[in-house]
């Protein structure tokens, strides 16, 4: 206002001013510093024009003058410089501008005032700076980039803090709108973030990149660790915070919010923890990560954490809000991952997938004491209906309610004689307090574990029976059995009418017969009783062969399941049924030392329904294949009121009993899934029935129910102890064996009056292989 037309503003003077100063050029100066009614220089700069002129028109003049072809740059008319370092009291146009000053050292603070800046370039801190917003929180102050980054090393950094260089932020807002932003922060120093606010940090998020990561903290030397807190992350391209590197050795993330962007083809983790980096997170809220890569499907998680770019990966997992998600915690990327996380107090619920998934079941997991949305806890590997928890998982015992309100929840396992509750059920087995004699009751729910029973006289029961309790195991998890017990063990109860399990088993490796129960060795007085025991790829039910076995029952269950794996059985006959991998149907219930049997005695098999399948036909070979569902070659069996409905093929029989005193009665045989070649009982000695009731032919055809029809031959024979299909196939098999037998078709029902309970003793019956016929019966005890 008060100078003359002919003066100037700033007059430097030499050849080379402004060497060795900050600003370090006139373009600096034109815009670190106000010039209310104007202000010019020229450019390129001239020896003889190092000034500030008063305006354009005076520049120009001068230009004219000089000669050197330069033109006239106006400068800045207000004051504009909103960053102060603290420490000198210099202020700046830009942030760059004062990290670069050389009069900013390590250990310096620079401000930023409210105000919402670009940034021009990529900000380099190669200094130890704490670098604050003055605003009441990150809204305050928003930095803004003006260019893309690049997509490779360092030039993916928006900010990159150089090696070994501490960066301390507070109260800004970073937000890449309108640019692609690999990495909003490259990280290779240490520091601490908090109350800031990451937006638009995105680099091609739906490919083919999907990347934008607002920190990448990479720990190139021990104790590069990067503390965030009070955080907010919001559009974000994949990744919040990428912590990778051993030398991020004690990093926390703290009381953040990640919100992510929903379902589309993008990925969000608002972590993640790899290449050996150890981070705490604590009380953060991530939720909405849905995406999914349409590239290669892979899905989106609260938190990732792996050792596939190296070994050594912690994450401890503590109160956080992991909600409305993909996965709640993805733990590792292979099955050879070694990543240690563990994850407790935090709020799981809502996870679409798992609430905590594990790509390796052999590396546990510790994610006890979480809330994971039911009461009663996790599903698919956990026993209740909360969010999933994969195998390899340890989630017992978990919360009854969301932090912080929720405590543990009743273990699902209890002893009820001493009161303990456990997690699995072989934890409570193997209690020490675990007495012979005692009774451990088990809450509805899947059980992933494969239980040995070494303990005399145990009960062991569901208390919502098989509908609702399943134990399912694994090859892997040992005993070749999914309920086993050892060898020597008496006087065990596996369920009750109304409160059995659904036990499931497993394929064994061919070699080696597997079941879903498996008696090893010798026992005496065992009851299984009230189960569905489910064949997948072995047998149902299985014993040794010829082991001293004594008052077994088996009351009350349903075998299910197939013998072999997939749609079709493999080979054709046996010859290969021991081969390693081979795919030849066994036994649904296997039980006895064969037709020779000197040792296994005395079981009863009652109210039991067989409709499994035991064989099929195997197109690859174009044969039928198929075996017998149910074996029982033991001394003194009684098989009583079953209903044998399975499916086999070949020359396979519903029912194989070929021990003698073996008493067959009240047993439904329906012949709907049975091949033509197959046979309803095969009892296969010369004298199977001696010491039975019934004790002829006759009278197993008569004293049981055939819908589809029935017949045996007559007179009896050391080859044909057999009850057919039909007369058509007994006539066929009585001209095989030429003894001169004939076929007896027996009717397709026991007679209505006859009694549905057929005891030995109880009743006179017909002679000579007669059937019964309508009338009334008498005898001792009716």
């Amino acid at each position: 206002d008060n100078l003359g037309t002919s003066t100037t503003h700033i007059f430097f003077g030499s050849a080379n001013p402004l060497t060795g100063a900050f600003p370090g050029n006139l373009a600096g100066v034109a815009s670190g510093n106000g010039f209310p009614d104007g202000g010019a220089y020229l450019t390129p700069d001239n020896a003889a024009s190092y000034v500030i002129f008063l305006d354009a028109v005076q520049a120009t003049a001068t230009a004219g003058i000089i000669g050197a072809g330069q033109s006239a740059m106006s400068a800045s008319v207000s004051t504009n410089c909103p960053v102060t370092n603290v420490n000198t009291g210099e202020t700046y146009p830009s942030l760059q501008a004062a990290i670069n000053d050389p009069q900013t050292l390590d250990g310096h603070t620079i401000e930023i005032a409210p105000g919402d800046y670009t940034e021009s370039g990529q900000i380099v801190v190669n200094k130890g700076l704490t670098i604050n917003g003055t605003g009441a929180d990150c809204g305050d102050v928003t930095i803004r980039p003006d260019a893309n980054t690049g997509n490779s090393g360092d030039a993916r950094g928006w900010w990159l803090v150089q090696p070994g260089k501490e960066l301390n932020l507070s109260k800004l807002t970073l937000d890449g709108l309108g640019f692609l932003i690999y990495q909003a922060i490259r990280d290779k120093g240490f520091g601490t973030f908090d109350q800031i606010c990451f937006k638009n940090i995105k680099y091609n998020e739906s490919g083919p990149d999907y990347s934008g990561v607002a920190v990448a903290a990479f720990g190139v030397a021990a104790g590069s660790n990067v503390n965030i807190s009070n955080s907010t992350f919001e559009e974000i391209g994949r990744i919040g915070v990428l912590y990778f590197g051993t030398g991020v050795d004690g990093s926390t993330f703290s009381d953040n919010v990640y919100t992510g962007k929903g379902a589309g083809n993008w990925l969000d983790y608002a972590l993640d923890v790899s290449a050996g980096a150890i981070v705490s997170v604590t009380g953060n809220t991530v939720t909405n990560n849905k995406g999914v890569a349409a590239s290669d499907g892979s899905t989106s998680a609260g938190v990732l954490a792996t050792t596939f770019f190296g070994g050594g990966t912690t994450a401890t997992i503590t109160g956080n809000i992991l909600t409305d998600n993909t996965t709640g915690i993805a733990v590792g990327f292979d099955g050879s991952d070694a990543t240690t996380v563990m994850a407790n107090n935090n709020d799981l619920s809502n996870n679409a997938s798992f609430g905590v998934s594990n790509s390796n079941a052999s590396n546990v997991v510790d994610a006890t004491l979480n809330w994971w949305g039911d009461a009663a806890g996790p599903g698919a590997f956990g026993p209740g209906s909360g969010s999933q928890v994969a195998a390899g998982v340890t989630y017992c015992p978990w919360l009854d309610a969301a932090p912080p309100g929720g405590v543990a929840a009743a273990a699902p396992v209890k002893n009820i004689d001493t009161g303990e509750e456990f997690c699995s059920i072989q934890e409570a087995i193997d209690d020490s307090d675990t007495a012979p004699g005692h009774t451990i009751e088990v809450n509805p729910g899947t059980y992933y574990e494969n239980v040995l029973i070494n303990k005399n006289n145990l009960t062991l029961r569901s208390t919502g029976g098989k509908g609702v309790t399943t134990i399912q195991g694994t090859y892997a998890g040992g005993n070749n059995a999914t309920v086993a017990i050892a060898s020597g063990t008496n006087g065990v109860t596996i369920g009750q009418s109304g409160q059995g399990f659904t036990i499931i088993g497993f394929d064994g490796t061919g070699a080696i017969e597997a079941a879903a129960v498996y008696l090893l060795g010798a026992h005496t007085d065992i009851t299984i009783e009230g189960n569905e025991i489910q064949a997948q790829g072995d047998h149902g039910l299985l014993s040794n062969f010829n082991a001293a076995i004594d008052n077994i029952v088996i009351n009350d269950n349903m075998f299910t399941g197939q013998t072999f794996l997939g749609a079709e059985p493999g080979g054709c006959g046996f010859s290969t049924q021991f081969n390693p991998g081979n795919n030849v149907p066994r036994q649904l219930v296997t039980m006895g030392g064969g037709s020779g049997v000197t040792n296994s005695m005395n079981v009863t098999f009652t109210n039991n329904m067989v409709t499994g399948a035991a064989g099929g036909y195997n197109s690859a070979d174009a044969c039928e294949q198929g075996n017998t569902l149910v074996t029982i070659d033991v001394i003194g069996a009684s098989i009583k009121y079953n209903t044998f409905n399975g499916t086999t093929t070949r020359f396979a029989n519903s029912l194989r009993a070929r021990g003698q005193a073996t008493s067959v009665a009240c047993n439904t045989f329906e012949s709907d899934n049975l091949g033509t070649s197959t046979t309803h009982i095969f009892f296969g000695s010369a004298n199977p029935l001696t010491g039975a009731a019934p004790n002829n032919l006759g009278g197993v055809l008569a004293l049981n129910t055939f819908p589809d029809g029935g017949a045996y031959l007559t007179p009896d024979n050391a080859v044909s102890y057999i009850i057919y299909l039909d007369d058509t196939q007994a006539t066929a098999a009585a001209g095989v064996i030429g003894a001169g037998q004939t076929a007896v078709t027996g009717p397709l029902t026991c007679p209505t009056l006859f009694p549905i309970c057929y005891d030995a003793g109880l009743l006179s019956l017909p002679g000579n292989g007669e059937s019964p016929t309508g009338g009334v019966y008498s005898g001792t005890g009716v």
